[in-house]
Order: C-alpha cells, then sequence, then structure tokens
C-alpha cells in the first residue's frame, strides 16, 4: 500500500500538466508509473505487483524509457533492441504490460517513453551498438547500424576535444546534415540526423517492433523540440 501511495503522489503532482495537453473531449486518466531515478521502487516487478491497483483507476500508465541506456532513468539510450533496463528484465516489461492490459480491474494501456533525438554510443564518441529487432523490422534481414552519416553535422562532438581524434576528424562528407538552428541540440549524448532517411526507417521499425512485440499502446515522444516531423 506504501508503493501504491507514493505512485499516485506522482499523478496528483503531474496530473494538472497531462490534462492541459489532452484532448478537450477526452475523458481518460494518465498516471505517470515514475519519476527521476526511482528505479528501486517502481521497477517493472514492483509495478506488476500493484498492476490491478493501476489497472483499476487508470486509463494509461506513462513508463519510462525502457531501452539499455547510459543514464538509470533511460534518457541516455544505448542498444534500443535491448529492452534490459536499470528498471528490469525486457521479460519482465512484457509481463507488467500485458498484466496492465488484461486485468480484470479493467484494462490500462502502457505509454512509451521514445527517446529517438539523440543517442549514446559505445566507446568512441561517433560509434554505436546495433539495433537487431529481428524479422521484418530489420534492414532487408540486416540489424539497423548508425554510423557518423547519421550525427548531425552540427553536433557539438565534432568539436569537442574530449572526443576522439577518429571522430573529429571525420570529413564533412561522412557526416549527416547540419540540424536546422530552430532545433535544439543535446549535449550529452550524439544529436541524429533525422532528415536522414535511413534514420526515418529505423525509427518507424523500432515504433512498429515496440507496438507489435513489446505490447505498447503508444508514445511519449522525449526531446521533441530537437528533431523535424518526417
Amino acid at each position: 500500500m506504501k508503493k501504491l501511495f507514493t505512485l499516485f503522489a506522482v499523478v496528483l503532482f503531474s496530473i494538472s500538466t497531462v490534462f492541459a495537453q489532452a484532448p478537450a473531449q477526452s475523458q481518460a486518466i494518465m498516471m505517470q508509473g515514475f519519476y527521476w531515478d526511482s528505479n528501486n521502487t517502481t521497477s517493472w516487478s514492483q509495478l506488476y505487483q500493484i498492476s490491478g491497483d493501476i489497472s483499476g483507476y487508470f486509463d494509461y500508465v506513462w513508463l519510462p524509457p525502457s531501452a539499455a541506456s547510459s543514464g538509470g532513468t533511460g534518457y541516455h539510450p544505448r542498444q534500443l533492441s535491448n529492452q534490459n533496463s536499470a528498471w528490469g528484465s525486457e521479460a519482465n516489461l512484457k509481463k507488467l504490460i500485458n498484466a496492465l492490459k488484461s486485468n480484470t480491474a479493467g484494462p490500462c494501456k502502457a505509454i512509451a517513453d521514445i527517446v529517438v533525438n539523440h543517442r549514446d554510443n559505445m566507446t568512441t564518441w561517433c560509434d554505436f551498438f546495433p539495433d537487431n529487432f529481428g524479422g521484418t523490422y530489420n534492414n532487408s534481414g540486416s540489424p539497423w547500424q548508425f554510423t557518423t552519416q547519421h550525427i548531425v553535422g552540427n553536433d557539438p562532438m565534432w568539436t569537442n576535444t574530449s572526443a576522439t581524434a577518429s571522430c573529429r576528424s571525420t570529413p564533412t562528407s561522412q557526416r549527416g546534415a547540419n540540424k536546422p538552428s530552430q532545433y535544439e541540440m543535446y549535449g550529452a549524448a550524439r544529436n541524429l540526423d533525422h532528415t536522414s532517411t535511413y534514420v526515418q526507417n529505423a525509427t518507424k521499425a523500432y515504433l512498429r517492433w515496440m507496438k507489435n512485440e513489446m505490447g505498447y499502446d503508444g508514445w511519449r515522444y522525449d526531446f521533441a523540440k530537437g528533431f523535424a516531423k518526417s
């Protein structure tokens, strides 16, 4: 019960913002199922234990970024196809989503926090883990593999002396297009070039996979001011 009251407090804190952004005709109530670095109190397995209470009171639950990340809360994704994170395993995430949807107290839809503006690297600041979604979600049978061509040409990394020399010396022709000035940069990770057809298709494949294979029902886009619609 203590855990439930903790989560309800988060909802009460944010409910005015939720209603301010919801369509006027919507009667749905959404719960924020986490707060910053709440991994120890709102893991997938812990939310599963109170999934009946959540379903009984809420129509939607907004879950934190579920991909493998270099940050505990999940906003520095390293590999989108890897759904084992600080919040728990992929298996426990699917178990939670299925429980929310099928609970006799009433179905509750899961909203994924989608972070696609930026991506953290492996080791050099400009290399990335591949995304292997499997089957038709992959790129003609192969995993999606971002390279320097998919980092925006005016990313701060290109001139940051903390980045490896191999990254900083990448020819302009092997970089992505410059991001328009009206879209903000995110300095802590690499900004992706969403004018690239490859990046667009990889993002669409990721969303289809999250919906069809992971079971999510909708999205909340993080840092949407960092990329244009495509």
